[in-house]
């Protein structure tokens, strides 16, 4: 063989195994990125899906099976997941899968799972939707156990259950979204009639008007407000509320207590505060 033979011969040797280093370089950086990805997954308990609509396809990730609890062999099916699905929550977790497939549209839903141990978990579920090469339609999403904020939820409700005051929240456009027990005892209403707009039928008909001028004047500059409305206790009275506001992340929360005195109602009868 030439010198120029034998030169352009290592030359080769010298490039192949360039090339052999830089592919095993990108192997061991896309190994690792994985590793990443498994440990933030795991460390913040979410995990990852695709779903191809068209073919029924599901791909988890190591996560996903480990919120499930199935086994990583097992391939994931719809079933699959309803059978995880706690059984009251079950219609309304099809429902939203069927709607997805149908409207090819994001979804964001939470529901509960019912482990094999009988233990109950938490789920929010979100998913984007995508068109795949043949104009089908895939979602790509996560899956984040939110079990113990659920349950640090609950604790708090517990001790806003228990303060000597009726307390609720509500959304910028005066729409309840959540009351604690004492001014559901004290209403005497279910819960449901409360939340959104249903608060409003509590309120003494002269009384509302103003209460909500006031609260749109709250909303617009962010300051706290304090009012008295007469509000329909479980025994037909009205009774006079003390009602402070304030106002934090869009929301504001508002507290009330029974005010002390005698007032007339516009049927003539005496209210007596507690």
């Amino acid at each position: 063989m030439s010198a120029k033979g034998d030169e352009d011969e290592l030359l080769r040797s010298v490039a192949l195994q360039n090339a052999n280093s830089i592919l095993a370089a990108r192997q061991r950086a896309e190994r690792r990125r994985e590793a990443y990805l498994a440990e933030a997954q795991r460390l913040s308990r979410t995990g990852s899906f695709g779903w191809t609509v068209s073919t029924g396809e599901i791909n988890w990730s190591d996560e996903t099976y480990r919120i499930f609890q199935y086994d990583g062999a097992t391939i994931p099916t719809v079933d699959l997941v309803l059978q995880r699905v706690h059984p009251e929550d079950v219609a309304f977790v099809k429902q939203t899968i069927d709607r997805a497939s149908q409207d090819a549209k994001d979804f964001d839903h939470q529901y509960r799972l019912l482990m094999p141990d009988g233990s109950v978990k938490h789920v929010h579920v979100v998913a984007h939707a995508l068109s795949d090469e043949s104009g089908g339609t895939e979602f790509v999403g996560a899956v984040m156990d939110v079990t113990a904020a659920k349950q640090a939820e609950g604790r708090i409700r517990q001790i806003i259950d228990t303060i000597p005051a009726h307390a609720w929240s509500a959304l910028p456009d005066g729409s309840v979204d959540f009351v604690n027990q004492r001014f559901v005892d004290f209403t005497g209403r279910p819960i449901g009639e409360l939340l959104r707009w249903g608060w409003g039928s509590t309120c003494h008909p002269d009384d509302l008007p103003g209460y909500l001028d006031l609260w749109r004047a709250a909303l617009a500059t962010g300051e706290p407000m304090e009012s008295e409305v007469r509000v329909r206790a479980r025994n037909g009275d009205y009774r006079w509320l003390l009602i402070r506001t304030a106002g934090r992340g869009g929301k504001h929360r508002q507290m009330a207590r029974n005010r002390r005195r005698h007032r007339r109602s516009q049927a003539g009868r005496s209210v007596v505060g507690r």
